[in-house]
């Protein structure tokens, strides 16, 4: 499915039968709230609000009188002059007819068969991303490729809705606060706070994406064991990352392993394992672990909602904290790269520090070809060269010196001229926007002027985020351990990597 998604301007303001009072926070509302973030910054924007008694029901419904209000007042869309309306149930002198009527004529809400409208019933979840698609994308024709979970039929009427909403990101298959047990349960009533964040993407995500359409590629990863020592070896455990999806970018659409694992394993970071145990390898043997994964990459730009830099990040969850901390190889607290921090005079406008601070690192760096080796950021701040890995650390580690949360990535890249690993196998940036929305950022192909700045190919297959991952040891791709067998078994490790364009 071809997804072209437009620019435009969403301003939602929940506004409800009761009057409202805007509130910078709410006493019902902790800190530890899974949307917390999101709904601090829709209250600051004043494009939503709490009560009078600085509450905000957070699981609390939304009746669809009242999200015909809110798409009029996000989408800009001009109210009738007239206070009529085309559904019985909702007459002229309803608060919200001019809404509801604004919203039927744009297309976007529909009522039931019986023709009327039903204002006061609480609007669904499957409702609610039908009328964030067509608004979207209007002339579009959806039709899943396939069908995600269980519970929404192909041929309910919702499930082009569902699947759009989930290619473009505005939530994901296994996010527990959308679904349970891997359903969805499309009917359910659509809560205060899953409407805050379903718009809050649409705007700051999805609203601002134009994705092109995707490239499939095969590839085929396969990692080498052999035993050069004298002995047979003991007990081996292989940890190896899997291709997750990652939309809107990335969609796994089949993987297959070779063995089978034992099990499976996730880390904070949302990166996949399969977890293998080898008995042992006789001396001169060698075993193959391979992965083979059908994988659809997205290209896409990113135009930036006018109001981004003025979004704030929640500094006291642990997802700030971790992803703007210093680490090995990201140096981000070390006094040179703080130093070198202040020489991007963006200050709080976290969009734009980024920015500078990828446009310093291609133009500054020298690539100096494919190094096994790393050497961090503050190594290559001081020489001025290195690899992907440094033009991807050195960027984490200014960005987070501003204050910027950003991660490394690791993956591979389609390259039909290649001449080995090295030119497949590739290391770049992810950075954060408040309410968690990740972008990747390239400096290493930005180097040639090309924009891949929150930018992408549709040739970049994401396989880990984060560095000095633990379930590899900090090492890349795979990790393993085993047992010498009394000292005289040596297990040495390759791997290969087939990487082909599917039509």
């Amino acid at each position: 499915m071809v997804l072209k998604v437009l620019n435009f301007f969403l301003a939602l303001s929940l506004v409800f039968a009761s009057p409202v009072v805007n509130f910078s926070k709410f006493q019902d509302l902790p800190q530890e709230h899974w949307a917390y973030e999101v709904i601090e910054n829709l209250t600051s924007l004043g494009i939503i609000a709490g009560y009078p008694d600085k509450t905000f029901h957070p699981e609390g419904s939304v009746t669809r009188a009242e999200f015909a209000k809110i798409i009029t007042l996000s989408f800009k869309i001009p109210v009738p002059s007239n206070s009529g309306s085309r559904f019985p149930d909702v007459g002229a002198f309803h608060w919200g007819a001019p809404f509801v009527e604004a919203c039927a004529l744009e297309g976007i809400i529909e009522g039931y068969p019986d023709g009327n409208f039903y204002p006061e019933k609480p609007v669904s979840k499957e409702e609610v991303l039908a009328i964030l698609i067509r608004r979207i994308l209007p002339d579009q024709e959806l039709l899943p490729e396939s069908v995600t979970f269980p519970d929404v039929e192909p041929e309910r009427w919702s499930s082009p809705y569902i699947e759009a909403a989930l290619t473009l990101g505005l939530f994901t298959r296994d996010d527990p606060h959308f679904t349970e047990k891997g359903l969805f349960h499309p009917d359910v009533s659509c809560t205060r706070t899953q409407a805050c964040y379903l718009v809050y993407r649409a705007r700051f995500l999805g609203a601002s994406l134009y994705l092109g359409a995707p490239s499939t590629y095969e590839v085929n990863y396969t990692v080498h064991l052999v035993n050069r020592g004298a002995g047979r070896s003991g007990e081996l455990d292989f940890t190896l990352a899997l291709f997750p999806d990652v939309l809107p970018f990335q969609k796994v659409e089949s993987l297959a392993l070779t063995p089978l694992p034992e099990d499976y394993e996730e880390d904070d970071h949302g990166n996949q394992y399969a977890l293998f145990r080898l008995d042992g390898i006789n001396p001169g043997e060698s075993v193959s672990l391979s992965m083979v994964a059908e994988v659809e990459v997205f290209p896409f730009t990113y135009f930036p909602d006018p109001e981004i830099n003025n979004l704030t990040y929640l500094k006291s969850t642990p997802g700030y904290e971790c992803y703007t901390s210093s680490e090995p190889y990201e140096e981000s607290g070390s006094p040179e790269i703080q130093e070198k921090s202040k020489e991007f005079p963006s200050g709080n406008s976290h969009f734009d520090a980024a920015l500078e601070v990828y446009d310093f690192v291609r133009s500054y760096l020298e690539y100096s070809g494919y190094n096994p080796l790393s050497s961090g950021a503050l190594e290559a701040l001081f020489s001025g060269k290195g690899d992907c890995t440094e033009f991807a650390d050195l960027f984490v580690a200014l960005a987070r010196a501003k204050g910027i949360p950003s991660r490394f990535v690791e993956g591979f890249t389609y390259n039909p001229g290649s001449q080995g690993r090295g030119d497949l196998t590739h290391d770049w940036a992810e950075i954060m926007l408040p309410g968690e929305i990740w972008l990747p950022v390239d400096p290493t192909y930005g180097r040639f002027g090309e924009n891949y700045f929150c930018s992408s190919d549709n040739k970049h297959i994401i396989l880990t985020r984060g560095r000095n991952l633990d379930l590899l040891g900090g090492y890349h791709y795979y990790y393993y351990t085993y047992s010498t067998g009394g000292g005289l078994a040596e297990i040495n490790s390759w791997d290969e990597i087939s990487i082909v364009p599917l039509e």
